[in-house]
């Protein structure tokens, strides 16, 4: 495995080249490939430098999950920088309690999280993702070690924030060479993102991995349960990471029926906890239900 994420991207760039690496549906569809999202990327991080980010500096990433969250995700470890993920429904109050608490120099928002960025005033220096997709320029490679941050993830409620989550690159690489040698190659997957990449489930066993694979993520704008199957069709997609929660509220016996004879093949989960029923139904239909531990967790 390379020796951080960064690099990371950079290999797969090389061995997918011109595969998509994301797709999203919608009123504005878009493509990005394994080469575009190294290619933003790297202009992303030289973006960053010249608005004063610096080896080891927090940014907070604020937007909703996208294309664009990733592209913003490697631009900041591309950068040097650790990535503070902050969810975009979070309020003004719990952006800047986060951005206090990390220390967090500068700030990355999308259209959508403007108004709450734009209502927390005194939150780190601002920088629009419009502003840093459009951005072409370079600066020279970042020299990044394995065992630095490379993320720092807060969990919050309705009345604090808690400790936050902190992994190196090293950590995150180990994890994900775990998961790739479990399952071969495959630039013919197609994974449909659910959870917010900040979920660092999602981003390991759904997002990274997928990436490490060859397959291709693809973001929808109607994710409500009724519309899930329609979407599974029409993207081919083949397999999904839920929450045990958000598996319960889609898959129950009046909607199982609707999963058959989709592209669907696996679903995984953080735990399995929910009706052993559903999960014999889903079997007979070809869509294999595993859990944290078939990862080696």
């Amino acid at each position: 495995m390379p020796a951080n994420l960064g690099d990371f991207l950079d290999q797969l760039s090389v061995q997918y080249n011109t595969s998509a690496a994301y797709s999203s549906g919608g009123v504005s569809p878009r493509a990005v490939t394994y080469h575009g999202l190294c290619q933003h990327a790297s202009s992303g991080a030289a973006f960053l430098q010249i608005h004063h980010v610096k080896k080891g500096d927090h940014v907070i990433l604020f937007a909703e999950p996208s294309a664009d969250w990733m592209i913003a995700f490697f631009s900041i470890l591309k950068a040097g920088a650790v990535v503070v993920p902050v969810p975009h429904l979070s309020s003004a109050q719990q952006l800047l309690e986060i951005a206090s608490l990390s220390q967090a120099k500068n700030i990355l928002y999308s259209a959508r999280t403007a108004p709450t960025v734009h209502a927390a005033p005194s939150v780190a220096l601002p920088n629009g993702l419009t502003e840093l997709l459009a951005f072409t320029g370079k600066k020279p490679p970042i020299q990044i070690s394995a065992d630095v941050i490379a993320i720092k993830t807060y969990s919050q409620n309705s009345t604090c924030v808690s400790p936050p989550i902190q992994l190196t690159h090293q950590a995150i690489l180990s994890a994900l060479k775990e998961l790739m040698s479990r399952e071969p190659k495959n630039n013919e997957e197609i994974y449909l993102s659910l959870l917010p990449p900040h979920d660092l489930f999602e981003l390991q066993v759904g997002q990274l991995s997928v990436l490490g694979r060859g397959g291709k993520i693809v973001f929808s704008t109607n994710l409500s349960p009724s519309a899930i199957p329609a979407v599974i069709r029409e993207e081919k997609v083949t397999q999904m990471v839920f929450t045990a929660d958000l598996m319960r509220e889609i898959f129950n016996e009046a909607t199982v029926s609707k999963f058959f004879g989709t592209p669907l093949k696996t679903i995984s989960l953080p735990e399995i906890h929910f009706d052993a029923a559903i999960k014999e139904k889903l079997g007979s239909a070809g869509i294999n239900v595993r859990s944290l531990a078939d990862f080696g967790y």
